[in-house]
């Protein structure tokens, strides 16, 4: 399998360095290349249809295919749509946002506050995907969960640890004190990033596991 993925890959590196030398000498016109334009798609069966601009100029509504990266650096967005790549998944989880309030707040029933530095991050990144072409799917990172409240509320780590791994979501997800805590991290980061043409879709959960 390896000799022959290796094979393949220098049959397709040839073929495309005759392309390139092909249009560089005027030999050979590029193939048109579709790109997508950022927003968000309509769903049609089990199609995405959004709106593309052509290399030619022509622009259309039609079915399209996103394409990225799940682990992702910011210094390449600007280069990501040469590369072919219109989608990237970001994430940004409770203990990002949401930052142990003080003792006093703790006592008093509060047990956060919010990071609007985090939000403000959080904005820019959305901004430059648009700018740059490029649509975010938005990971709701549960399993970045603020660790204070693992001795806060003993209750809610479900017979795990928090090391454990991969029980990486160690704790009751319906606990009342888990409930809070997600509801406070979406009430903070939705609102932020709802409005963004960027924002592509939502994916609630990464590898859940419940082992209660």
């Amino acid at each position: 399998a390896y000799e022959y993925n290796l094979n393949e890959a220098m049959v397709l590196c040839d073929e495309a360095k005759t392309a390139l030398q092909s249009y560089i000498a005027g030999m050979k016109l590029p193939k048109t290349v579709v790109r997508t334009v950022t927003g968000v798609p309509d769903v049609s069966g089990e199609s995405f249809i959004a709106d593309t601009v052509s290399s030619d100029g022509k622009s259309e509504k039609r079915p399209v295919f996103y394409v990225g990266y799940g682990h992702w650096e910011n210094d390449d967005m600007e280069d990501y749509r040469a590369m072919g790549v219109n989608l990237i998944q970001y994430e940004i989880g409770p203990e990002h946002i949401l930052k142990k309030a003080s003792d006093e707040e703790i006592a008093a029933g509060k047990l956060f506050t919010v990071d609007t530095e985090k939000l403000k991050e959080v904005r820019e990144v959305f901004e430059r995907a648009e700018d740059c072409g490029v649509s975010i799917v938005f990971l709701t990172a549960m399993h970045y969960f603020p660790e204070f409240l693992y001795e806060y509320d003993p209750t809610i780590i479900n017979g795990g640890k928090v090391s454990d791994f991969p029980n990486f979501t160690p704790y009751n997800p319906t606990h009342p004190v888990v409930l809070d805590t997600f509801n406070q991290f979406l009430d903070a980061i939705i609102p932020v990033i709802k409005d963004y043409k960027s924002l592509n879709s939502i994916c609630i959960s990464n590898e859940p596991v419940f082992t209660a």
